[in-house]
């Protein structure tokens, strides 16, 4: 058993600090370099911490286009300023 790994066979404390704001910070594009190559370490080493990226990635970018979606969607509901004059007009 490497130092990476508890009895269980999964990452102990000290390879796991901070995990969740590595991937936040990675996905936000806002890393440093020292997180970066933290990053690039574990995933490297631990294939877990390579799926759990991998998972997040997929989620941060299904999200972020739902979020887009739903702006274009919200955008081509609204009527347009020409559409409200053609309305008033009609009245």
């Amino acid at each position: 058993m490497n130092e990476a790994q508890d009895q269980s066979g999964g990452r102990t404390g000290a390879m796991r600090e901070g995990w969740a704001e590595l991937v936040t910070a990675h996905l936000d594009r806002t890393i440093d370099a020292e997180g970066s190559h933290r990053l690039d370490r574990l995933v490297a080493t631990d294939p877990r911490c390579a799926r759990d990226l991998a998972r997040a990635a997929l989620l941060h970018d299904a999200i972020a286009r739902e979020v887009v979606a739903g702006e274009i969607g919200r955008d081509a509901a609204r009527p347009s300023r020409m559409t409200a004059l053609r309305v008033r007009s009609r009245a």
